[in-house]
């Protein structure tokens, strides 16, 4: 999001890329909706806004975008499956010293995905979804 406000969900863009990738964003229990003007509603057109707003899920509406929070990020990402790796366990970690998350796939073998690291624990949460959905981990 290009505002100062906190982001509690990913972007249409963001969405868009990770449903190319083949993500299933029906799981987002989030959805952007364009709603309908004034305009729109007294004259029966269908002229929209120019900014969505959030809500929490509303399927099936005109002008909606689904979009994941953190914890559809995470919920996602449990899926992940690895051929002969076992237990892979998401790690979050907050450098108090830099103010950077960072997340990572990982198991008790030893395994370790590429990490990555984010003023935003929501961004770095959709890197690594990235990653997983374009290495083919996510059942």
């Amino acid at each position: 999001m290009e505002n100062n406000t906190k982001q509690i969900a990913l972007s249409i863009e963001q969405m868009k890329h990770l449903k190319e990738l083949g993500c299933d964003t029906s799981l987002a229990s989030m959805h952007y909706i364009y709603m309908p003007t004034v305009d729109s509603i007294i004259n029966g057109t269908e002229e929209v806004e120019v900014e969505p707003d959030l809500f929490t899920n509303c399927p099936n509406m005109k002008h909606e975008h689904p979009a994941f929070t953190l914890q559809d990020i995470l919920e996602v990402l449990e899926k992940t499956r690895y051929e002969s790796i076992e237990f892979p366990m998401i790690m979050l970690d907050y450098n108090i010293m830099n103010g950077f998350w960072y997340i990572t796939l990982r198991n008790v073998d030893g395994f370790e995905a590429p990490s990555y690291k984010e003023k935003s624990v929501l961004d770095a949460a959709y890197k690594m979804l990235y990653w997983a959905l374009e290495n083919k981990c996510i059942k």
